[in-house]
């Protein structure tokens, strides 16, 4: 590649935009991530900032994003960094490319932070709450011992004694002995807590705030296998047959491996299915969407 800044700034951006990948990814996860929101957004706001800021300017524990647009504040332009392989290839240009290369990394940089503080609010007191839900820092006592109080404030109607979720929080936070024989991941660790008798509130509650949305990604999933599923091809297909093929995509992901015991199974819930209803009483019943079930498994 002949063009210096060309080659440089594929550079870059194959320096940057992991970081991007990785918070994307997060949003449209199927799985809860909202505890590791904050943690992940606050680390990238602060990279980001070190490439082109003094570091006495950024905070180790923002909790809003920091004044970028302040140019006191601010590296020379030599000093702004690009990437090891992009800083390379700008040391060969000749200083005025090298230069207006530079300003728009820094540029970059400013409007990334600037779009990431538009969607992510650091100093929301639920997403600060939400992390010390992480198993890990629990463990590791880097959560908040007001967290289970604040939560339960937050979400009153999902609770019936608020006063019972703060003790049995505050009863867990210094449970080292609990906390060190419990499952490391965030579902299993408090579905284990719920079925505790001391803490079976608080693990319900907790288990209840895992199923918040965090993006409307998982719906839009949803959809696209809709239009997968009842094609042109497929235009009868009733709404119980979709929703079963939809339910069976969602529980079984990746490779599907049958045994005998669920081929025993499908057998008898279609001939079950079979005789029981005729081809017209099944599509009659099927596109009325009756909430009774077809089959007795």
């Amino acid at each position: 590649m002949k063009e210096k800044h060309v080659k440089a700034t594929l550079e870059f951006l194959h320096y940057v935009l992991p970081d991007f990948t990785i918070l994307n990814k997060m949003l449209q996860s199927d799985e809860f991530k909202l505890h590791k929101l904050l943690p992940e957004a606050r680390r990238i706001v602060q990279s980001l900032c070190a490439n082109f800021m003094q570091e006495e300017y950024i905070d180790d524990t923002i909790n809003k994003l920091p004044d970028i647009t302040n140019e006191a504040k601010w590296k020379i332009v030599s000093e702004v960094y690009a990437g090891e392989e992009a800083a390379v290839i700008s040391r060969s240009m000749v200083p005025h490319e090298r230069e207006s290369f530079l300003k728009r990394c820094r540029q970059w940089y400013i409007e990334a932070v600037n779009q990431i503080g538009k969607r992510i609010n650091f100093d929301d007191q639920i997403l600060r709450n939400l992390v010390s839900l992480d198993p890990r820092k629990l463990k590791n006592n880097q959560s908040t011992i007001s967290a289970g109080n604040a939560l339960a404030h937050r979400f009153s109607h999902m609770v019936t004694s608020k006063s019972m979720i703060d003790r049995q929080w505050r009863s867990l936070y210094f449970n080292r002995e609990f906390l060190k024989k419990a499952p490391q991941g965030i579902t299993a660790f408090w579905l284990h807590v719920s079925e505790e008798d001391s803490y079976k509130s608080l693990g319900e509650f907790a288990c209840q705030l895992l199923a918040l949305p965090h993006s409307t990604a998982t719906v839009e999933r949803v959809f696209s296998k809709v239009s997968l599923n009842k094609t042109k091809c497929r235009n009868r297909l009733g709404l119980v047959t979709l929703e079963a093929v939809l339910t069976t995509s969602q529980c079984f992901k990746g490779n599907f491996v049958s045994d005998p015991t669920l081929f025993e199974l499908y057998s008898k819930a279609f001939y079950s299915y079979k005789a029981r209803f005729s081809d017209c009483d099944r599509e009659r019943y099927e596109n009325e969407d009756q909430e009774q079930p077809l089959l007795d498994v």
